[in-house]
């Protein structure tokens, strides 16, 4: 996240580049001139400009921010107050140069036209204001919104809302690109200020200056065409000690070897992924052999039951037959019996003596068989 009340001492190198490189243009214009500063923050901006200026004002909406600035930035010119942007404590065209960068988005969407309106109030007839603020248009890429804008602009809403104020206005763009860039894109590039190449391809050649893509937008506006015409703030700002390239290509030789140890680790991943599908190959077919051997084996227990079936039925019959048999053992006894009684050889005898003799059997007796049945033995 970026601090929102920037320090001389951050890590940031890059907040540093696109806040110093504003306050050096604006030193340029603020050169021996009446400056108010709004939004002063930490102080190290208005300390700067006083270094030039006739005199400069700093005010900031926290007291306690307000008296560590007057503490730490004392110097000869310089005063630093407790004020709000919407209503700023100095008479109409007290000063001629009005800078508040990085100002207007803490602002709700209401408030805005409130500082506008103070700032061209407060400054002369031929005074500038120079007012810096975030591209929404490139803030909302993002992702995670900064919870101290309250509203940011467009450059097309920002061209509107000063041009409600103002009669003049003009935009420049401010990017970083290893440095500090700012630009005015429908402006010819001053010779000797700005150059810029692109790629195309494999092949760098001559380019518009400027970027394709910019984070900051900076804009000059005043009542009078002459004064913001001589406004010139394209440039490019570098710092001389290459701390903010030294501590990218820091990260970078960091994030190389984090991502060496993460190719490592993939590969290692990779080779345990491999081993562990193997793994599971092999699981599988030995699955599959069980889930074979379970089928069969199931085939194998119903094959046991139908004949536990088969088998219960079998011996059911068996006894079955059993039993006929002792019941016909039983009668072929009782026959027997019969056969060795007298009466039965008594009758026996009768009835072949019947068969023998053609004149008895034309005798109705009620011992005699029909005339079709076979002779009895």
């Amino acid at each position: 996240m970026v601090e929102e009340r920037l320090r001389p001492d951050t890590d940031d190198d890059a907040e540093l580049l696109f806040h110093w490189h504003r306050y050096q243009v604006a030193a340029a214009l603020a050169a021996g001139r009446s400056v108010l500063d709004v939004g002063c923050g930490d102080g190290y901006g208005a300390h700067h400009l006083a270094q030039v200026a006739q005199d400069v004002v700093a005010v900031d909406v926290d007291p306690a921010v307000v008296d560590r600035a007057a503490a730490r930035y004392a110097a000869p010119g310089l005063a630093f107050r407790a004020a709000s942007a919407t209503a700023l404590p100095f008479s109409a065209g007290a000063f001629d140069v009005v800078v508040a960068f990085e100002v207007v988005e803490h602002l709700d969407r209401s408030a805005q036209p409130l500082l506008l309106a103070e700032c061209a109030r407060v400054l002369k007839p031929d005074g500038v204001l120079l007012l810096s603020t975030p591209d929404r248009t490139r803030t909302r890429d993002f992702g995670q919104p900064n919870p101290h804008h309250l509203h940011e602009l467009t450059a097309a809403e920002l061209a509107e809302s000063l041009a409600a104020q103002f009669a003049h206005v003009r935009l420049w763009r401010q990017e970083l690109a290893a440095g500090s860039l700012l630009w005015e894109p429908e402006a010819a590039p001053h010779e000797g200020t700005l150059w810029a190449v692109a790629m195309a391809g494999d092949t760098f050649s001559p380019a518009p200056p400027g970027c394709d893509t910019h984070l900051t937008l900076v804009a000059a506006a005043g009542q009078q065409e002459a004064a913001v015409a001589a406004v010139r703030l394209d440039g490019f700002l570098t710092e001389r000690s290459r701390r903010l390239l030294t501590r990218l290509w820091e990260r970078v030789g960091t994030l190389g070897e984090s991502l060496e140890g993460e190719r490592r680790a993939l590969a290692a991943a990779t080779e345990e992924i491999g081993r562990l599908t193997a793994q599971s190959d092999a699981g599988r077919e030995e699955r599959e052999a069980l889930w074979r051997e379970n089928y069969l084996l199931a085939q194998r227990v119903l094959t046991v039951d139908q004949l536990e079936e088969e088998r219960e039925r079998l011996r059911t019959q068996l006894e079955e037959l059993r039993t006929e048999q002792r019941r016909l053992l039983a009668q072929a006894e009782r026959l027997t019996v019969i056969e060795a009684s007298r009466g039965w050889k008594l009758v026996n005898s009768y009835w072949r003596l019947l068969d023998r003799s053609a004149w008895l059997k034309r005798l109705r007796h009620p011992f005699r068989s029909p005339p079709d049945e076979p002779p009895r033995p």
